[in-house]
C-alpha cells in the first residue's frame, strides 16, 4: 500500500518563502558587496570630503539614505575591505549577508580571514560577534627592565672586598634621590598657565596631582562622549574642554554672578574685540552676535557713557518656536538635532534681517561656523519645510535629497555560478572546540575563551 504525504498550505508556503528568500538574499548581498567597494574607492582618494561634511559616515548616511549607525558600520567594513580578501571575495558572491561581514570586520585579524569566513557561512550574526570578541589579540609585552642593582653586583663582585658595597651603596642612594623627587613630583600642587597669544588664540596648559588629573580627565570624557554621540562625529578634546566650560557657567543661578563672568564683545565701526582681549574676525563676531545675549556697551569720542541692557538677538519665546519648528539641523543632510543655534539668514547687524521666523532657521554649531566663515551660504523663506538654499563657496547647490535614480530594467545581479546564499543553521555553537590559527609571533592570542588567559603565539 502506497501512503500519500499531503503537505499543508503552511508548510507549502514556507518552502516556497525560504527559497525565494534564499535568491533575494544573494541578491541583497551583491548590492550590498557592490556599495561597499564604492565606499572603499571614496575612501581611497578622500572623495567624501566637502564643506560641511563631517566624516565619511556622514556622506554615506547622506547619498544613502542610511541611518548614522548603518552608514558607520559600512564605512568601517569598506576600511577592512583590503585586510579580508577571502571574507569579502564570498560576500561579493553573495554568499554572506552584510551584518555577518560587520561583525567578521568589527573582530577578526587578517591571518584569520579565511577560517572566519568558513565559520561565518554558518554562524548567525550574534554567534559571530560573540565568538570572536572572545578572541583578544595584543602586542607581546615588552621585555622586564634589567635589574641595575644585579647588574651591579655581578660587575663590582660581591661587595666583599669593599668597593663593591660603597657601589651598592650609591646606586641604592641615587634610586632613593629619583624615588623621592618622584613623589615629590607627584604630590606637588597644580600648575596652570594660559592666556591669549599675539595672533588672538588661545592658550593653556595645566599640570595636577594624578587624583584631581584624574577627575579632569574623567570629565573631558564624558563632555567627549556626550558630544559624540549627540552628533558631533569630529569632535575635540578642544571641544570637550570648552564644552565643559559651557556647562560650569550655564550651572550658575545668580544673576549677578553671570553678569560678572559673562563673556562681553565691544563693538565699533573699526571691528570688535573681547572684553580686556584681543580683536576678532569678522566671520566669528557675526557668529557671536547671530544667536546669544548682546550687552551693547554706548561710547563717545572712545569713552564709554552707558550700559545697555542685556538683549537676546533671538529672543527667548521666538527661538523654542524656531527649534520645535525645525527639530534638527536645517542644513542638507545633517541629522543633528542637539544644541542647535538660531541663524539669522539675512543677519540682523550686516543687513538689517528681521529678527521673524522667516529669517531664522536652526543649525548646529559645525554648520553655523561654517556659514560664517564663508564656506557656504543660505537663503530663501525658513518657514518652508523647502524654503531654504544652501550654496557652498562655488556655487554648488546643496540639496537634501540625490536626485532618485531610474527604475531599473533589469533584474538585480545574480552570485556567480555555483554561489548563493545559505542561511545559519541556527543551531548552538561550541566555543571550546573552535580555535583559531595562532597569530604572526609579534602579537598574542587569546585562544580560550573560557578563561580570558593570553597565550604565547608558537
Amino acid at each position: 500500500m502506497t501512503v500519500h504525504v499531503v503537505e499543508g498550505v503552511a508548510e507549502v508556503t514556507a518552502k516556497r518563502a525560504q527559497a525565494e528568500l534564499a535568491v533575494l538574499c544573494g541578491h541583497l548581498n551583491v548590492l550590498h558587496a557592490r556599495m561597499v567597494g564604492l565606499v572603499a574607492e571614496v575612501l581611497a582618494v578622500d572623495a567624501w570630503g566637502g564643506p560641511g561634511l563631517r566624516s565619511p559616515e556622514h556622506w554615506l548616511a547622506w547619498q544613502t539614505g542610511l541611518s548614522p549607525a548603518r552608514a558607520k558600520r559600512m564605512v568601517a567594513m569598506a576600511r577592512r575591505r583590503d585586510e579580508l580578501p577571502v571574507t569579502f571575495a564570498a560576500f561579493a558572491n553573495g554568499e554572506l549577508s552584510v551584518d555577518q561581514v560587520a561583525a567578521v570586520a568589527a573582530h577578526a585579524r587578517a591571518h584569520n580571514d579565511t577560517e572566519v569566513c568558513q565559520l561565518a557561512k554558518n554562524a548567525t550574526v550574534s554567534q559571530l560577534s560573540t565568538v570572536l570578541s572572545r578572541f583578544r589579540y595584543t602586542d607581546d609585552p615588552p621585555p622586564p627592565p634589567a635589574d641595575d642593582a644585579a647588574d651591579g653586583k655581578a660587575a663590582d663582585g660581591d661587595g666583599s672586598d669593599g668597593w663593591g658595597t660603597a657601589r651598592a651603596r650609591r646606586d641604592a642612594a641615587e634610586r632613593a634621590a629619583v624615588e623621592q623627587a618622584r613623589v615629590a613630583a607627584a604630590l606637588a600642587p597644580g600648575r596652570l598657565f594660559h592666556g591669549f597669544n599675539d595672533d588672538g588664540r588661545f592658550h593653556l596648559h595645566l599640570e595636577l596631582p594624578a587624583d584631581e588629573g584624574a577627575v579632569v580627565d574623567q570629565a573631558l570624557r564624558e563632555a567627549h562622549n556626550r558630544l559624540f554621540h549627540s552628533g558631533h562625529r569630529d569632535v575635540s578634546w578642544a571641544d570637550a574642554i570648552v564644552d565643559v566650560a559651557h556647562r560650569s557657567l550655564g550651572a550658575v543661578e545668580s544673576p549677578d554672578r553671570r553678569d560678572q563672568y559673562r563673556t562681553y564683545l565691544h563693538l565699533d565701526t573699526e571691528g570688535a574685540w573681547l572684553n580686556a582681549g584681543p580683536g576678532i574676525p569678522h566671520a566669528l563676531f557675526e557668529k557671536l552676535t547671530c544667536d546669544g545675549v548682546v550687552r551693547p556697551l554706548w561710547e563717545t569720542d572712545g569713552l564709554p557713557v552707558n550700559v545697555g541692557r542685556n538683549q537676546h538677538a533671538v529672543p527667548a519665546h521666538t527661538r523654542r518656536v524656531i527649534l520645535d519648528r525645525d527639530r534638527a539641523c536645517r542644513y542638507p543632510g545633517c541629522p543633528n538635532s542637539r544644541h542647535l543655534e538660531v541663524h539669522h539668514v539675512l543677519h540682523w547687524a550686516r543687513d538689517h534681517g528681521p529678527t521673524d521666523t522667516a529669517n531664522l532657521a536652526a543649525h548646529c554649531p559645525m554648520h553655523h561656523d561654517a556659514i560664517h566663515r564663508g564656506h557656504c551660504t543660505v537663503d530663501g523663506n525658513a518657514d518652508q519645510p523647502d524654503g531654504l538654499t544652501h550654496r557652498l563657496a562655488n556655487g554648488h547647490t546643496i540639496t537634501n535629497h540625490t536626485p532618485p535614480a531610474p527604475p531599473g530594467t533589469t533584474p538585480p545581479p545574480n552570485p556567480p555560478p555555483g554561489h548563493h546564499y545559505q542561511h545559519p543553521t541556527g543551531e548552538t555553537i561550541h566555543t571550546d572546540t573552535i580555535w583559531l590559527s595562532s597569530p604572526p609571533s609579534h602579537e598574542r592570542c587569546d585562544n580560550d575563551p573560557r578563561t580570558g588567559r593570553a597565550t604565547e603565539a608558537a
